[in-house]
């Protein structure tokens, strides 16, 4: 990537250019714009390095204000589209690419320095890296070198290192410090939380040679183990998928050197982390001596002439055939190992290496032993019987069966010695385990008893399932009673309705009979009703007091 500084791009200048020489003005677009390969584009910025812009920001901000000749000529006319890429010592420009990854300093004789510069570079190395850093540990000293040698030559190392302590002021930030403002140019390296790990947008680690990861936040363990798979995969892998907030994902290099710094427990138990042993004993305010030797380190040696001794230092470190997952175990390696056995593992090393016991007995019998063990150290899931056989496989301990008065008994057989080569090929043991003495094992009475605890325990697991089982049945009965009893609830309700439908139906029927019968009567009195001609007829032929009631009763209905 370039590195120069240069003129920032203006669009009145383009016009100008544009009025005056289609040439000049086309020129002036390529040495600003490149389309890529993915859909983005690549626009260079006043320091002179590319960045990567998205399709829609650059006609927004750009091409719409092009002359449209110009717009015409980007769009469609130029020919020259590169893939982006990292890649150290290549140009900007090889072959189909484009490469946006700063480049390395040139080294020269570490031996040709100025002998002020190579003093202070060894005191960096010897009273700092290998005093502080490894504890003294020359194996350990030898490996972290050549780790460092192996980035410095632009390789990519498939193990990541970890500086975590829980003391705080000790000096595990110093390094990467170091590195980033003295040793490598600041452009390959990067300082950043987990966000990167979290999230698909993470163009900001692109072409870092160094990403360092510092204090690292507390976070549960479902996120954390979300964080530890993505970068288990980036620490290893020669590729990554790079993504930015408006553009287009792409894949490209991933020369990333990855190294993680935190006050807090990291699960780093596989290959893929290189532990240190940070001494504490140079923590800042513990003396006055500490003060002067933290002062002295970044007092003289924090410079770049001092920077740039260590990197030629480095360059110059044999690496053929180095491979950084072959790295010494550390103290807190193990540690970290320890502290994350799994249960059926950690019972083997408690109960049988630590103890310098045989392993004989049954499979019950041994689960047996493992669920006490889980109710001292309060482990709240321990395994079951069938996942505690696969965890034993998965080490090389198998069963056998052996048949006992006419009954088949499934069995574990294994010697301390074979139980201690075991935990010392899985990396069970630390410098805080303690081996009991050595006796000559249990005797048989402790052995009887044990055996009777066993069995008394397993018919008390066999009664508890049976009540259980009970227990469950009761649960159906008492639900099928509850059922029943809606049943016979809901039949006399719904008898209940069908009568009460049934009398309001009679009811209503009995009404429109009344009603007809009324009307009938009606039209019947009304047949026979006489007119006020015959009415004074009648009071011709009879008298006026035969008649009274007829003519009051005919009056009331003219009326």
């Amino acid at each position: 990537m370039l590195n120069n500084k240069k003129e920032k791009f203006s669009l009145s200048k383009l016009r100008a250019l544009s009025t005056e020489s289609t040439i000049n003005s086309k020129k002036y677009i390529n040495d600003y714009f490149i389309p890529l390969t993915n859909g983005n584009h690549a626009f260079m910025n006043k320091d002179g390095k590319y960045e990567i812009i998205s399709h829609e920001i650059l006609n927004r901000v750009y091409i719409n204000r092009f002359p449209k000749p110009l717009k015409a000529y980007y769009n469609h006319e130029l020919d020259e589209v590169l893939t982006p890429v990292f890649k150290l010592n290549k140009p900007v420009k090889y072959e189909d690419n484009l490469n946006l990854c700063s480049q390395l300093k040139e080294a020269v004789p570490f031996k040709s320095l100025p002998e002020n510069d190579k003093k202070l570079a060894k005191v960096f190395l010897n009273d700092f890296m290998f005093e502080v850093l490894c504890s003294k540990n020359e194996a350990v000293f030898i490996h972290l070198k050549k780790w460092m040698a192996n980035m410095m030559k632009g390789n990519k190392n498939n193990c990541a290192l970890v500086l975590k302590t829980a003391s705080e002021g000790v000096g595990k930030s110093t390094l990467h410090q170091m590195i980033r403002k003295h040793i490598l140019p600041n452009d390959l390296c990067l300082e950043c939380g987990s966000e990167p790990l979290k999230n698909k947008f993470n163009s900001i680690i692109g072409g870092k040679l160094l990403v360092s990861f510092e204090e690292l936040e507390s976070v549960s363990i479902g996120e954390w183990m979300t964080i530890l798979n993505v970068l288990k995969r980036q620490i290893t892998s020669d590729t990554i998928m790079l993504e930015n907030k408006g553009s287009n994902a792409y894949e490209t290099d991933n020369i990333n050197n990855y190294m993680l710094l935190s006050n807090y427990d990291l699960p780093d138990d596989g290959r893929r982390f290189f532990v240190l042993d940070i001494s504490t004993h140079r923590k800042g305010q513990l003396s006055d001596d500490n003060k002067k030797f933290w002062s002295y380190i970044y007092g003289k040696c924090f410079n770049d002439n001092v920077g740039y001794a260590l990197y030629c230092y480095f360059r110059e470190i044999d690496t053929t055939d180095f491979n950084p997952q072959a790295y010494p175990e550390t103290n807190s390696k193990l540690a970290s190992i320890s502290k994350k056995l799994d249960s059926v593992h950690n019972f083997l090393k408690i109960d049988y290496v630590l103890k310098h016991k045989d392993m004989h007995g049954t499979i019950d019998e041994i689960v047996c032993e493992y669920n006490q063990f889980c109710i001292r150290e309060k482990i709240l899931k321990p395994s079951g019987k069938i996942n505690f056989n696969e965890k034993m496989k998965d080490i090389g301990i198998n069963f056998f069966r052996k048949k006992i008065d006419n009954k088949q008994y499934n069995k574990y057989k294994i010697s301390h010695n074979d139980l201690l080569v075991i935990a010392k090929k899985n990396k069970w043991l630390n410098e805080l385990d303690v081996f009991s003495d050595n006796d000559d094992g249990e005797n048989d009475d402790e052995f009887e008893c044990k055996q009777s605890y066993c069995e008394l325990q397993m018919m008390n697991n066999k009664k508890e399932m049976e009540i259980k089982e009970l227990m469950e049945r009761v649960k159906c009965l008492e639900k099928t009673i509850e059922d029943m009893k809606v049943v016979d609830e809901v039949i006399p309700k719904e008898k209940k309705i069908k009568k009460e439908k049934k009398v309001k139906k009679e009811k209503k029927l009995k009404q429109n009979e009344i009603k007809l019968a009324d009307k009938e009567i009606y039209d019947n009195e009304s047949e026979d009703e006489m007119t006020p001609e015959e009415i004074e007829d009648m009071m011709n032929a009879s008298t006026i007091t035969q008649l009274s009631p007829i003519i009051v009763k005919n009056k009331k209905k003219n009326k």
